[in-house]
């Protein structure tokens, strides 16, 4: 095999590992979170300012 075709594959075999580790969470990739209802836009960032709350009170 040339080393042009293994680096191709090897790049393929990153990318899977890649997106199967990955969280799939609406804050962290800005396109799902673009995509979502206002309504539920707004209710996410309420829960996570009510988290963030949480978390300061704990330290």
């Amino acid at each position: 095999m040339s080393k042009k075709y293994e680096k191709k594959l090897k790049i393929l075999k990153n990318r899977k590992e890649d997106k199967r580790s990955a969280r799939r969470s609406p804050m962290a990739d800005g396109r799902i979170f673009k995509s979502q209802s206002i309504k539920k836009q707004k209710k996410d960032l309420r829960d996570l300012k009510k988290k963030m709350e949480r978390s300061k009170r704990i330290w």
